[in-house]
């Protein structure tokens, strides 16, 4: 494979790494000093009313934003009669949806109604269900700077605005308020950066069609957001706000890498991918195995570190009365890693336009969850709703994976050799938290350097010496 095209994925990536992961860290701590601020009751409603908005969202995505991308890259002139046409569809999709789910929302909060709280969370929705095709339109034309200092400011923003408002003492209704006013400011900055670089048009004629050729992505981000959300609002219903009080503890934390992950994938992996699929298949399947190692090794290493830190990012973060969270976070670690492996797998199918096949498997695991999860909620609760979510996860994984290894757009080898490393820094982790239950501060220091040097170890100096290549703007050289 050529080392241009995989320097440019690799450049991609890392900025959407980075934009992304610097909004959700702070979006994430954000979330913590809120936790920590109220009590587990009112998390547990804000937390529920901003997934219910939040799925409603996942109603306007009709795949034109992913087949914006998929259009655009190669012809950049369409972007702004396909950046009209999709603004207009989620907007017409998305207020009904919201206005809809209004008189839903007290199932979710244990039969009482927080209409002002609900009402400054749709506004967020809506601010966010908007934007993503204008990140889309950015993220074609190689804006990925701009992208990342955007999530970055909201991500600041937020956490400026909470801890502000914990300072001054006001309750969970303001906080709801601060996030709709932060949520809509960074719109409108994001809709005046497009503009500038994308004029906006409306084809309506087009409407039909550009709908027809891309809906395929939207029943597959409408199923995606089912069986990522069926355990949540399981939780919700069952057991009411205190338990998604202390699921939604944990969750928060374990957010920020799904959302960089997903980040990477969609607005750095996935419009290259489109590129190489239709013009250099062998760079298409080196494209992938190299995907497949960047989401692996990240993703294992995110997720060990947390298991060993859980007990002190919970205890030490949001204090004591989030005890129940620690469980619940170290078994969801590995719902992360799962997510992570997913991503590769995900992109390749969409990028090479595998859509209905990934839309049945998609189906398979959100039916498999919702049977299995109206079991597991109802007996076991939030162990249950944390048990649901991998279920999920690994039965998506199984699919996906053996089918693109079946079809040769990945193949298993490319991260085979990381595995006894990665075994025996499991099987360390695990031991640490057994023999230094109480060591809050000692255990993550001391692991934390175990696991940096296995990892190492384990990618060798070939590998890093290549890693190291394309961190420096120049530098060519194949990374397979």
């Amino acid at each position: 494979m050529k080392s241009k095209p995989l320097h440019a994925l690799f450049v991609r990536a890392t900025y959407a790494f980075s934009g992304t992961l610097v909004g959700r860290l702070s979006a994430a701590a954000a979330g913590v000093i809120m936790a920590r601020s109220l009590q587990a009751e009112m998390f547990g409603v804000y937390s529920a009313l901003w997934e219910l908005s939040l799925l409603c969202g996942s109603f306007t995505d009709t795949g034109m934003t992913i087949g914006m991308q998929r259009d655009g890259a190669n012809d950049h002139s369409q972007l702004g009669g396909l950046l009209g046409n999709a603004l207009f569809v989620r907007l017409v999709i998305g207020v009904p949806a919201l206005v809809i789910a209004f008189f839903f929302s007290s199932k979710m909060t244990a039969g009482h109604l927080y209409g002002l709280i609900y009402l400054f969370l749709s506004l967020a929705s809506a601010a966010v269900f908007l934007s993503e095709p204008m990140y889309s339109v950015l993220q074609v034309l190689g804006r990925q700077r701009s992208v990342a200092a955007i999530e970055s400011v909201r991500g600041v923003g937020s956490l400026i605005g909470i801890a502000a408002l914990v300072a001054l003492r006001r309750g969970v209704t303001e906080m709801a308020l601060l996030q709709a006013a932060i949520y809509i400011a960074v719109f409108i900055w994001l809709a005046v950066a497009t503009l500038r670089v994308s004029p906006l048009r409306f084809n309506f004629r087009e409407t039909v069609s550009q709908f027809q050729t891309s809906f395929v992505y939207g029943i597959s981000g409408l199923v995606f957001s089912l069986y990522s959300r069926i355990p949540f609002l399981y939780l919700s219903y069952f057991k009411g706000p205190v338990a998604v009080g202390y699921y939604a503890a944990a969750y928060r934390i374990l957010s920020v890498l799904y959302v960089v992950g997903a980040g990477a994938y969609q607005r750095a992996f996935l419009p290259s991918l489109f590129g190489l699929h239709s013009k250099d298949i062998g760079a298409f399947r080196s494209a992938g195995n190299f995907m497949q190692k960047y989401f692996f090794i990240f993703g294992f290493f995110s997720a060990v570190v947390l298991y060993i830190s859980a007990d002190t990012v919970i205890l030490l973060l949001m204090g004591h009365k989030y005890a129940p969270s620690i469980g619940i976070m170290r078994v969801l670690c590995l719902s992360v890693f799962l997510n992570f492996l997913l991503y590769s797998g995900d992109a390749c199918m969409t990028a090479a336009d595998k859509n209905y096949r990934k839309i049945l498997f998609q189906v398979i695991g959100t039916v498999v969850g919702a049977a299995a999860g109206l079991y597991l909620v109802k007996t076991y609760g939030i162990m249950g709703t944390a048990c649901t979510d991998i279920l999920i996860r690994l039965v998506l994984l199984c699919l996906f994976l053996s089918y693109t290894y079946k079809i040769r757009y990945m193949d298993f080898a490319s991260i085979a050799r990381f595995i006894p490393a990665f075994a025996l820094a499991l099987a360390g982790s695990i031991a640490s938290v057994l023999f230094m239950p109480h060591a809050l501060v000692l255990r993550p220091v001391v692991m934390g350097i175990a696991l940096l040097v296995i990892m190492l170890a384990a990618l060798g100096p070939t590998y890093l010496r290549t890693l190291a290549g394309y961190l420096r703007p120049h530098r060519e050289s194949p990374l397979c």
